[in-house]
């Protein structure tokens, strides 16, 4: 009975719960109404494809942004982010070499020595490699300032393309944090709901809601800053909502004790001030709990 709980999608079938089965599987699962809790596990499980099925029809889009360069990324990171125009600085800040993603191993010397190191080898230098009739001494001495040139340059390009890599890598765990804090937070938020005197009002609507993010238009309007008319009104209920239902309770204890002064009192004869003391004594407590236990210890109900 209990086996089919997630998933089930046969037809609902009415089955009558033994105290035993309901205590059971309230130890099990820690809730007391098992039709209820299979709705919303099926609710739940509805959504779920629902999420998966808008993640498969992005999914092609997603992977062709993995595979962008690095300096790519970072630049639509700073897009999206609302950042156009440090996007573009970024990019023209780069060399072009550098938005390709290629390591330094892959290039050749030229590129990496002019992008890098503009003027250490002039274009007459670099023709007279090629050149047969070049003196070979001019020749070997230039190849070797290459050699340690390049070197330099290498070592420039990797390490500017290890920064942009950490800078991308750095921004998408930080993305992944603020995301894995907000489940954290809707999570806590509603299990705090479930665990107060307004549990009864947390229903899957609400659990929805809080989850997306959309009670906050309760708030705001959709450009997320302007308030909306009932903001105030929401922001007061909710500041003093829990001093309201103590002063609530306050009153209806003091009512309810006054209800009981007054049926004590009008079950006893008319007594002097007197009476209402002991012979020699001290005049007794005259605040209400006092007066009170007095008046039900004087009619005989309680000892």
């Amino acid at each position: 009975m209990v086996a089919n709980i997630v998933g089930d999608q046969s037809p609902e079938i009415n089955v009558a719960w033994t105290d035993e089965a309901k205590n059971l599987f309230k130890q099990t699962y820690g809730v007391e109404d098992p039709i209820a809790y299979k709705k919303e596990l099926d609710s739940k499980l509805a959504e779920s494809q629902l999420y998966k099925q808008k993640y498969d029809e992005v999914a092609p889009v997603l992977g062709q942004l993995e595979k962008l360069p690095p300096t790519m990324y970072r630049a639509l990171q700073l897009a999206l982010e609302g950042k156009v125009d440090d996007a573009q600085d970024y990019l023209k800040s780069l060399p072009k070499i550098a938005l390709e993603n290629k390591e330094s191993k892959s290039l050749e010397d030229r590129l990496l020595i002019d992008t890098y190191l503009p003027g250490k080898i002039k274009p007459e230098q670099w023709d007279m490699l090629n050149d047969p009739e070049a003196d070979e001494d001019t020749v070997d001495a230039i190849e070797s300032r290459i050699a340690i040139l390049r070197d330099t340059a290498a070592e420039m390009h990797d390490k500017k393309r290890d920064e942009i890599i950490t800078q991308v890598q750095q921004q998408e765990a930080m993305k992944k944090q603020a995301f894995e804090d907000y489940q954290k937070g809707v999570a806590d938020s509603i299990a705090v709901a479930k665990n107060s005197s307004l549990r009864v009002f947390v229903d899957d609507n609400v659990v929805g809601q809080v989850s997306n993010g959309s009670f906050i238009h309760k708030f705001v309007k959709e450009d997320g800053v302007t308030p909306t008319p009932e903001a105030t009104t929401l922001y007061l209920k909710a500041l003093h909502f829990d001093p309201a239902v103590k002063a609530a309770e306050a009153r209806g204890y003091e009512r309810g004790r006054q209800q009981a002064l007054l049926e004590a009192t009008s079950r006893q004869p008319a007594m002097s001030r007197a009476a209402n003391r002991d012979p020699g004594a001290q005049p007794m407590a005259t605040n209400p709990d006092d007066a009170i236990r007095q008046i039900l210890m004087k009619a005989g109900l309680q000892t």
